[in-house]
């Protein structure tokens, strides 16, 4: 029987967070000031990269940027430039990552994540995404402030300062992550997807987890 190779325009992929590293399970709670990893991956054809680009963080009423267009970060106190090493590497599993303190919003509980990602042909000489990965990010400073209700009691729970757009509703509160979701391809590129996590339930105190843990974790 002849395998017939996954074609890169049917190309999936996915975005979760990870307790513990990225190939451990996928984490349902986390408190605040625990670290999380982020992991992106896509079942492309092996010449294939992609760049994580435009991502997002949002509860119910709150959203922040925390990557730009060109995959770089805007704050660090949110999510440092994804991490490509191990497209680097032979015999080795191929994603994007990177590790996070979590926090979360003054008064809200729930947060998702919402990035686009990138397909390259790292062999097609026509094309110049391949100079676009991995990105090349210059630290940044912290300029834009973030906005919630006004109060005269500094907030812990929030990295600062941050952009926040009060509209902004949580697109999926069922958990459910869209696999295939293709979106305007970014220039230079492919193909372009949106991925988001499953819903994090955030948690101020370790008290409200339950003893064993691992209860909180997916293994898919």
């Amino acid at each position: 029987m002849t395998r017939v190779a996954k074609s890169v325009a049917d190309t999936e992929c996915s975005y979760r967070l990870h307790r513990y590293s990225p190939s451990q399970c996928v984490a349902l709670d986390a408190k605040v000031g625990e670290t999380v990893f982020h992991k992106w991956q896509c079942d492309s054809p092996p010449v294939y990269n992609y760049l994580v680009h435009d991502c997002y963080v949002k509860s119910e009423r709150s959203s922040v940027q925390i990557l730009d267009s060109e995959g770089c970060e805007i704050d660090h106190h949110f999510l440092e430039t994804p991490n490509y090493s191990r497209f680097n590497k032979q015999g080795v599993e191929a994603y994007v990552f990177q590790e996070m303190s979590v926090f979360k919003f003054p008064g809200e509980g729930n947060v998702i994540f919402q990035c686009k990602i990138s397909l390259c042909d790292m062999e097609n000489g026509a094309s110049d995404c391949s100079a676009q990965l991995p990105p090349k990010c210059a630290k940044k400073k912290s300029t834009i402030a973030f906005r919630e209700k006004r109060s005269t009691k500094p907030n812990p729970l929030v990295p600062s300062p941050a952009v926040v757009d009060q509209t902004a509703e949580i697109g999926n509160p069922t958990g459910a992550r869209p696999r295939r979701n293709v979106v305007t391809t970014k220039q230079g590129f492919f193909m372009t997807l949106e991925v988001e996590t499953r819903t994090l339930n955030v948690l101020l105190s370790e008290n409200i987890r339950p003893e064993n843990s691992v209860k909180y974790c997916d293994i898919s």
